[in-house]
């Protein structure tokens, strides 16, 4: 079980935007700016230092082996539904200004392409 959950933790980081989006709206400012920046920099860094994830286990294998992979790919859309929902209804309240809340919306992501390798 330990192996399954190792070979699933990469998959995981994303989860951690989460409480990065929730507190970057909390505080505003400067803070919406950690979105980007983890990102863009930290995620990036964290391939380098670690090396990326290029096993991907067969749907065919045992569910106790994918039992990690799944519970992240159940938990990701609910939350993605609540912050965003979230966001929208507390935008008010939030008392952010249009920067700020274009820094929330706005789809920051990084595919995991190399775009400077690419060719047309």
């Amino acid at each position: 079980m330990a192996s399954a959950f190792k070979s699933a933790l990469p998959f995981w980081i994303g989860l951690s935007m989460g409480p990065i989006i929730i507190a970057a709206a909390l505080l505003g400012g400067f803070w919406i700016l950690s979105i980007p920046f983890v990102i863009w920099s930290v995620f990036p860094a964290l391939d380098a230092v670690l090396g990326k994830e290029q096993t991907n286990p067969a749907p065919s294998e045992k569910d106790t082996r994918l039992h990690w992979h799944r519970l992240n790919l159940i938990l990701w859309p609910i939350l993605q539904f609540l912050i965003l929902f979230g966001l929208i209804a507390f935008n008010k309240a939030l008392d952010l200004n249009g920067w700020e809340i274009s820094g929330l919306f706005f789809p920051w992501r990084d595919d995991g392409h190399d775009w400077h390798q690419l060719r047309a």
